[in-house]
């Protein structure tokens, strides 16, 4: 699958990543939001589809980090994936990872990919596993192509 970073994972990028997602200072989601818009544009006739959070995740944190920074770019995006109760990707080693069952399920009729490009949205691309789970599950009800942004990798 074709990705996209927008920015490499240093410390600086770490730094800003902790802040925002894991000590939830929303506030800073808005420091990539150019950059984010830039690299949108050329996915103008796709659809935007931010990777999702468990709702477990989700009541923890109380926002997904992904569609906060779209929102913050003003970009419009779509939720056509939802993801299963599984333990975080980010307290798991790299083969645990790569061995990780299917985590998402398709949210829409599968009449709303079928035959359409769709780009996919993440913060941070590790080992790519969780991309391509939601490749797999976009090809399977017909899209026509998938590619992915992440935010950095």
């Amino acid at each position: 699958m074709n990705n996209q970073g927008i920015f490499r994972y240093d410390e600086g990028f770490q730094r800003w990543i902790e802040s925002y997602k894991f000590k939830g200072d929303y506030r800073v989601r808005g420091g990539i939001a150019k950059e984010l818009k830039e690299a949108l544009k050329k996915y103008s006739d796709y659809l935007i589809c931010p990777l999702p959070l468990s709702k477990e995740r989700f009541r923890e944190r109380g926002f997904n980090q992904v569609c906060g920074c779209l929102e913050s770019a003003d970009c419009s995006y779509i939720e056509l994936l939802e993801r299963k109760e599984l333990s975080p990707q980010s307290e798991k080693s790299r083969a645990e990872r790569l061995k990780m069952e299917q985590p998402f399920a398709l949210k829409v009729e599968n009449r709303k990919i079928r035959n359409q490009r769709v780009l996919l949205v993440d913060d941070v691309y590790t080992t790519g596993r969780t991309l391509f789970h939601g490749a797999e599950i976009f090809y399977k009800n017909g899209a026509k192509t998938v590619k992915s942004l992440t935010f950095s990798r």
